[in-house]
């Protein structure tokens, strides 16, 4: 028994040497290896691998083998060798690198832009084609041929510009086209030809306004838009007109369906129309009621310039407070004003930076869209309604967006809902046109969280901000 007992302590001891032996080992890697770490990471974070793959291969190989030598207990002085032919190689990856960026700057520049609009994916045969030429350059570089490496490198970046402009059409395109082929499928063509040639008109404006100027993509974005829309419309239609061919009954309700819009347009204004003699009477006297609207909205501009003449003047008699102290009383006073103006799911109402912000969480868009919907012109009227009390400031309005799709999309998307909300109030306004500036965020300045969908609702708004007096 006690020699049993013996034994057991041996083998712990063993253990445990053989364990602390393990551990010392794999210090001694760590302290090894650490300075080859980096330079394995400084290659990766360069693309050594793209812009000097023969020396970067030959550094990773021999770094590879020393790992493993080491591992298996190799020759300590063996595996430095190695270690040195990784640094040797890795050296030689990086100063590559570094020439390649600096003779092939203008190819590299087109190759990064190539991937931003997704060249890999939407014009995936010409990328290729220019990787396989830049690796020719490359090539030349790591032989010291830099005359060819210099004419190989032109004829990628061609090949690059040549991706970046299909990947832009693919991209852009990509909706509209696959929507138009839908729609002829169902053969809208044939059944509603006016709105499905507006939308082929339009995706070939697209086209063109794309190859004309690859860099602006503003208006090929507005026409790509138009296509969709047409499209869309078009199966719509072509749906509706097969499903009215199938019974005669269906186009009564269908008419009569179309009456019943019009009731509820007419219901605001106390008016019921009647449709016994067809549609032209009640759509004019609705017509009508709008013009009224108008007029009245004119007054109500006319009667608030009056009512702040009138309180300029009172203001003028109060001669008890300084004139600063009274404007800054005016000033909080016409701010509270504006906070009452609005419900809390429809605006946020705060000074920020010697500006008035109004926080349109209220206003929405259709997914993709920058159309302002009917709904939300009596919020748009209240944003008026604040801007009356600031008539001769300057006014920015900034679009926001989410962080859902691209940046680059996301900012053309809220730069089209800004200019959407400016063309809204120069219509309604007194103002002109260099008082008022729209410009689209995108997804850079979020006030929640993108990863839920209460934070991405919060995201998606219209700010617009009022320069505020100084006193």
């Amino acid at each position: 028994m006690i020699r049993f007992k013996s034994l057991s302590l041996s083998f712990l001891f063993i253990l445990l040497v053989t364990a602390n032996l393990v551990l010392a080992q794999n210090q001694s890697k760590a302290s090894i290896f650490e300075k080859y770490d980096r330079l394995i990471k400084q290659l990766q974070e360069s693309q050594a691998m793209v812009y000097s793959p023969n020396s970067y291969v030959k550094a990773m190989k021999y770094y590879k083998e020393a790992s493993e030598d080491f591992d298996d207990r190799e020759d300590l002085e063996k595996i430095k060798n190695k270690l040195l032919r990784v640094q040797t190689y890795a050296l030689e990856s990086l100063k590559n690198v570094e020439i390649v960026k600096s003779l092939l700057a203008k190819t590299i520049t087109a190759r990064e832009k190539a991937l931003d609009v997704g060249a890999p994916e939407f014009a995936e045969e010409l990328w290729e084609r220019a990787e396989k030429i830049l690796q020719k350059a490359v090539e030349n570089v790591e032989d010291h041929d830099q005359e060819d490496a210099l004419e190989y490198g032109e004829e990628a970046r061609i090949a690059y510009e040549k991706a970046i402009r299909l990947a832009l059409v693919n991209s852009l395109l990509q909706e509209p086209r696959q929507l138009i082929q839908k729609a002829k499928e169902l053969k809208a063509d044939e059944l509603c030809y006016q709105t499905y040639l507006v939308a082929l008109n339009a995706l070939k404006d697209a086209e063109d306004l794309i190859n004309a100027n690859p860099d602006s993509l503003d208006n090929a974005k507005l026409k790509a838009d138009l296509a969709a829309y047409q499209a869309r419309h078009a199966i719509y239609l072509a749906r509706m007109i097969k499903e009215l061919r199938k019974k005669d009954s269906n186009w009564e309700l269908l008419i009569l369906k179309f009456e019943d819009l019009l009731r509820n347009i007419a219901l605001p204004f106390n008016y019921k129309p009647e449709f016994d003699n067809g549609f032209d009477e009640p759509v004019q006297t609705i017509i009508g009621y709008i013009a009224n609207l108008k007029k009245e909205n004119k007054r109500l501009i006319e009667e608030n310039g009056e009512l702040q003449d009138e309180l300029k003047r009172l203001k003028e008699k109060e001669s008890n407070l300084s004139v600063e102290l009274q404007k800054r009383m005016e000033l909080e006073e016409k701010i509270k004003k504006i906070q009452e103006l609005f419900e809390p799911e429809e605006a946020e109402v705060l000074v920020q930076n010697d500006n008035l912000l109004i926080r349109l969480f209220g206003l929405k868009f259709q997914p993709g869209r920058a159309i302002i919907q009917p709904e939300y012109f009596s919020l748009l009227t209240k944003v008026q309604r604040a801007i009356y009390e600031f008539p001769d400031s300057y006014i920015m309005v900034e679009g926001h967006t989410d962080a859902t799709g691209s940046a680059y999309k996301n900012k053309i998307l809220s730069q089209q809902r800004a200019k959407a909300v400016k063309e809204y109030l120069l219509a309604n306004l007194n103002l002109k046109d260099s008082q008022i500036e729209a410009i689209g965020k995108g997804d850079q300045e979020p006030i929640a969280s993108n990863k839920t969908a209460e934070g991405r609702a919060k995201n998606r708004r219209i700010e617009i901000l009022i320069a505020l007096p100084k006193y």
